[in-house]
């Protein structure tokens, strides 16, 4: 997440530094919904050729995305 914020603010700088003065950042998606996290109650999807080796626990998945998205979004 460290790494991503990083990112965020040092391609901001440069904008700045080539006199960009007017910003839209948006909110980060939430991606705890989308159906490679999410839990099986917001129809989630089981093991796939993106993730082969998926951990059983969807939900802890999703809380886990939440609170990353949450923060980045707080950043």
């Amino acid at each position: 997440m460290t790494d991503y914020a990083n990112c965020i603010y040092s391609a901001l700088d440069r904008i700045y530094r080539s006199d960009g003065r007017y910003f839209a950042l948006l909110n980060v998606a939430p991606l705890y919904l989308a159906p490679l996290y999410a839990n099986y109650t917001v129809h989630g999807s089981g093991p796939n050729h993106y993730w082969p080796n998926m951990p059983s626990n969807k939900t802890q998945i999703a809380d886990i995305m939440h609170e990353y998205i949450t923060t980045l979004n707080s950043v």
